[in-house]
């Protein structure tokens, strides 16, 4: 049996009072202490939030839509997974949720 660690590195992200279109400025490779291939964030209260590594950006949605600039999200964080899968073969820094 052959058994390799998966490395997780988790960070809890809090909004701040004006939302800026486009999402917030966020580089999960400054964050995990590994590249990351897979970057994902559960919900919460009724907000999605989505990694685009193509911008190094957190996006925030509600109901499908990306939150209007300026919207303030001071009562709203998220906790951004990052994950480095052993033999993992699929896209690197999966930009959307996995939930």
């Amino acid at each position: 049996m052959l058994a390799n660690q998966v490395q997780r590195r988790t960070v809890q992200v809090q909004c701040d009072t004006s939302y800026t279109t486009g999402g917030y400025d966020f580089n999960a490779r400054e964050y995990a202490t590994f590249e990351p291939e897979i970057v994902y964030c559960p919900p919460y209260a009724g907000y999605m939030a989505e990694y685009d590594a193509d911008t190094d950006k957190l996006l925030v949605y509600k109901a499908g839509t990306e939150i209007v600039n300026g919207t303030d999200l001071s009562s709203v964080y998220f906790y951004v997974v990052m994950e480095k899968l052993p033999g993992f073969t699929g896209h690197t820094l999966a930009p959307t949720a996995l939930l």
